[in-house]
């Protein structure tokens, strides 16, 4: 292999430059290793100095970073554990020897680990060894070392960990997403034989699907018939602002009416005639609320609500067994204007139409979905604040309780723009939830464009009309 190189570059010069980005890269990781460590410092300090109350730190702090209050809380919690159980994993990270992953996989493991003293024996033990190896090998180790130091404490650090059992989810490209369960390795392993076992007996002749497709099938056609049936055995679906959990997708009126309907039926029929694309999806099924969207324009796209934009083929099977309502934004900055029902009596029309106007709660950096939140009062009801929709916004459980005692103001714009200012004085904006994105300022017509339209004339009256 040196030869050819050689021959290349007879004067070594390109060997040389390359060496030297190499020796710059390797600084400079070992530098941003460094500058994390000082980061989760500063974060462990914030957290004794901070002044107000502790829980809505993570508020303070994703707000000055611009991050969710999930990534703010990781970090927090992380800088916590480095500073009190693993200093010297953590001044591991500060002087470069080590990397983020592997300082997250040493908090990790040692997660239910109390006793100090086995913390450091386990950092003596396992820092040594880890450059060049991977983090799942670092992982093991650790795992090893924790039960091997205390296989008496090991079954009790395991009931510990049951409490921590969760599951979440996260959108991904192309309509696709992701869940993710973190529960005890039995649990897991049962499930999955259930699974693999239902998905062996779901293949029929000629079923092209392969093992995996068939355990994601059977798996969501378990919650579909929850969502069907309104709950499971003798367990009824709660209901939230007049409605019971449904999947909901927000669907362009030319898509679900006119001609980007046939042209999006065609782009589908013609994606799907070769390769592993089904052309039936089993995903449209009942439980499932359809939103009419209505502008001047469409942008083609649909959204699963709560989880991201979708192609216009996959919003509308989902669509087609949906109970639909219109909704009307406005084309320019894509903001909601009116709310509709085909129901004969909305229940809670009010919270309806703020659910939908917002979509999600309207804590700076949050995303929980708005029906699961509460509906609030900017200004509270008891000085003066109206029962009205611009002083009302979806608040999930956390940030309602940070506007209600916790030194936290909210300031609803005119705009549906949401105006959060903290303990500290900071102030952070998060727009108004767009249905679609606003257009270049550049293509909308004006009254000093000659050769077009003037502007669109607002309406007299702000919505709801």
């Amino acid at each position: 292999m040196d030869e050819p190189l050689l021959e290349c570059d007879p004067e070594g010069v390109a060997s040389a430059r390359a060496q030297t980005r190499l020796d710059s890269m390797a600084a400079r990781s070992r530098l941003i290793n460094a500058l994390q460590g000082e980061q989760y410092t500063d974060a462990a300090e914030l957290a004794l100095e901070y002044p107000a109350q502790q829980e809505f730190i993570g508020s303070e702090v994703a707000m000055a970073l611009g991050v969710t209050e999930s990534t703010a809380g990781s970090l927090l919690a992380t800088a916590f554990s480095l500073t009190t159980r693993l200093p010297a994993t953590l001044a591991a990270l500060r002087s470069g020897r080590i990397d983020e992953e592997v300082a997250a996989v040493m908090v990790g493991a040692t997660a239910v680990v109390t006793d100090v003293t086995m913390l450091a024996r386990i950092e003596k033990i396992v820092l040594p060894t880890v450059a060049g190896r991977s983090r799942e090998s670092v992982r093991r180790q650790v795992c090893r070392e924790v039960i091997r130091l205390d296989p008496e404490g090991a079954d009790v650090r395991h009931r510990k960990a049951r409490v921590q059992r969760t599951i979440s989810k996260w959108g991904d490209v192309d309509g696709m997403g992701w869940m993710k369960i973190h529960a005890p390795i039995e649990d897991i392993a049962a499930a999955w034989e259930a699974l693999t076992g239902l998905a062996d007996a779901a293949k029929s002749p000629g079923d092209e699907r392969t093992l995996g497709q068939r355990r994601v099938d059977v798996f969501v056609d378990i919650f579909y018939g929850v969502l069907d049936h309104g709950g499971f055995g003798t367990t009824l679906l709660p209901t939230q602002h007049g409605r019971k959990p449904h999947v909901g997708v927000l669907v362009p009126s030319d898509l679900l009416f006119g001609a980007g309907r046939a042209a999006a039926a065609a782009r589908e029929q013609s994606s799907g005639a070769s390769g592993n694309c089904e052309t039936e999806d089993p995903g449209t099924r009942a439980g499932e609320t359809t939103n009419a969207s209505m502008g001047s324009e469409s942008s083609g796209v649909c959204e699963l609500v709560g989880y991201g934009p979708i192609s216009p083929g996959q919003g509308l099977r989902i669509a087609a067994r949906g109970v639909w309502t219109r909704i009307v934004y406005d084309p320019l900055s894509g903001t909601l204007l009116d709310y509709g029902t085909t129901r004969y009596e909305p229940p809670d029309s009010l919270k309806r139409y703020v659910i939908s106007r917002d979509q999600e709660c309207g804590g700076f950096g949050c995303a929980q979905p708005g029906w699961r939140c509460h509906i609030d009062h900017a200004v509270a009801f008891s000085r003066g604040g109206p029962t009205a929709e611009p002083n009302l916004s979806p608040l999930c459980e956390h940030d309602h309780r940070s506007k209600d005692g916790g030194g936290w103001t909210l300031t609803i714009n005119p705009d549906r723009s949401k105006t959060w200012t903290s303990p500290l004085g900071r102030s952070r904006t998060k727009p108004p939830y767009r249905f679609v994105e606003p257009r270049p300022l550049e293509s909308h017509p004006t009254d000093f464009d000659a050769s077009g339209p003037t502007a669109p004339t607002p309406p007299d009256d702000p919505p709801p009309f």
